[in-house]
């Protein structure tokens, strides 16, 4: 049902200007995680560096997941990892920009993100999950860089 209601806003052109992260702390307590957003309609988001005093390491699983009107994502240095469907189905995805500190990106991470033309992988990636730009269709070429160690499988 949720995902309907995500379809149909996306097909009405319904969508705000900015949204808002929400961070959680690890268990380790030394760090914060990108969890989710406050919309699924923004078509921007500011993903904070640090976040009460602490710094924000990782995209989680699903935090980005549908949102179908973001068109453009800049990760800031110190995130090492992007969790599994971090940014899937985010339609209107046209610009990615990739820390350097980025060093595994889970699966699916960008699946169905149809409008991603070019994207840079850092040089210290070191992990690429499967499927990571499955049926990114606008996709025109794509270098992965040496430092990777482990590559998934289809659509990469």
């Amino acid at each position: 049902m949720l995902t309907l209601g995500c379809l149909c806003l996306a097909a009405c052109g319904v969508g705000e200007e900015k949204g808002e992260c929400l961070y959680t702390l690890a268990e380790s307590g030394d760090h914060y995680v990108v969890t989710g957003t406050t919309t699924k309609k923004a078509k921007t988001f500011t993903i904070a560096a640090t976040y009460n005093g602490l710094p924000v390491t990782a995209i989680g699983d699903d935090a980005f997941y549908q949102c179908a009107f973001l068109r453009s994502v800049e990760i800031p240095e110190g995130v090492t990892s992007l969790g599994e469907f971090s940014f899937a189905r985010c339609f209107e995805l046209t610009n990615v920009t990739l820390p350097s500190s980025l060093t595994s990106i889970g699966y699916y991470a960008f699946g169905e993100c149809h409008e991603i033309t070019d994207i840079t992988l850092p040089e210290n990636l070191e992990t690429l999950g499967d499927s990571v730009f499955f049926d990114c269709e606008k996709l025109r070429s794509l270098t992965i860089p040496n430092s990777v160690k482990s590559l998934g499988r289809g659509g990469v």
